[in-house]
């Protein structure tokens, strides 16, 4: 039945269009999304849309990033190529897999920046996680080195009025040997923005520093704030530089997660599945969900200083009687008895 449904719907749907005009004119203008749903309507249209090139292309217009070399060469030893990648990299990150799972030996970064969903910055950043001191220290990938020189971010003047919630961005982190991929920072808007007036000559020198997070599944009952800072300044060029752009990973009481602890969790979320589609209203409130957890844990751990307060405070005064009554008392009626 699933057959013969399948060729009467499936071969009807373009019977007098040519494989190659339907590729080249109608999925080729189909985004990754499209093309997925494409591909479950019948076995002709899977077969087409599996066209790595096809993937590759929605890739590379979706993530500028994945036209560096080194990404091409990653991405062409996924199991299916450009698709594996997309489908690994463009979801929101579902349920992570608990359990024995093999920490990445070297986290591959693929971060692009974007203005009005137009990219202005990609880059590929190599992380080492093998040494003992990426293991024991915080985990904070930098995007740039000291010695680097990002250059400057043409930008529109509305970046000047408020147009920092017009810039978003995406971080990918690749682990080559067990070929997944997860995107940890794919947002939209800003969660916050400072701005600070620098000491110049000039009143238009501004460092703006916009904080992006993503609420990521850690354990039970436990989640894991994934945020990546872009610090930018801007002049009275009206030119935007990049200053910095970092990756780290804080538990629900603002501390800085240790490599050991990041690579745990990442590997499990890559193995994790992953949910339908990108839904950026459902990873707000997902995160909305994590900062409420949090502020109920920071409230919980205020409650439970003031009972250890309180606890002191009485231990004290116990002290305080217990020797009143084992010195002071045995010296009153001492003297009591002298006189």
């Amino acid at each position: 039945m699933d057959s013969t449904a399948d060729q009467s719907y499936g071969g009807a749907i373009f019977p007098t269009v040519p494989e190659d005009i339907i590729q080249t004119q109608i999925l080729n203008r189909a985004d990754g999304v499209t093309l997925a749903t494409a591909s479950c309507v019948s076995k002709e249209l899977r077969s087409l849309c599996s066209d790595d090139e096809l993937w590759r292309r929605i890739c590379n217009s979706t993530w500028r990033s994945t036209e560096d070399s080194r990404l091409r060469e990653m991405i062409a030893e996924f199991p299916a190529g450009y698709r594996s990648f997309y489908s690994d990299a463009f979801p929101i990150a579902g349920c992570r897999r608990p359990g024995a799972v093999t920490a990445a030996r070297e986290l591959i970064s693929a971060v692009d920046i974007y203005f009005d969903g137009r990219v202005v910055y990609s880059k590929v950043l190599e992380s080492e996680t093998v040494s003992s001191w990426f293991r024991s220290s915080p985990f904070i990938i930098d995007l740039f080195d000291q010695k680097e020189t990002p250059g400057s971010l043409i930008l529109p003047g509305e970046f000047f009025s408020g147009g920092e919630h017009r810039l978003s961005l995406s971080w990918i982190l690749i682990d080559p040997y067990t070929k997944r991929a997860i995107n940890v920072a794919s947002s939209s808007k800003a969660v916050e923005v400072r701005r600070r007036l620098l000491d110049s000559d000039s009143d238009n020198d501004v460092d703006t520093q916009l904080r992006y997070a993503t609420a990521v599944e850690s354990g039970r009952d436990e989640m894991v704030e994934c945020v990546v800072s872009i610090t930018c300044r801007s002049d009275g060029d009206r030119k935007v530089r990049l200053r910095q752009v970092s990756l780290q990973f804080e538990d629900m009481d603002g501390k800085i997660l240790a490599g050991k602890d990041c690579m745990r969790i990442m590997a499990e979320a890559m193995e994790g599945k992953r949910r339908k589609g990108r839904c950026a209203g459902e990873s707000e409130s997902e995160y909305e969900m994590f900062m409420s957890m949090k502020e109920r844990r920071k409230e919980k751990k205020i409650q439970v200083e003031k009972r250890l307060e309180m606890m002191i405070i009485v231990a004290v005064e116990i002290c305080v009687v217990l020797a009143f009554s084992l010195v002071v008392m045995p010296l009153s009626i001492k003297g009591c008895i002298i006189a």
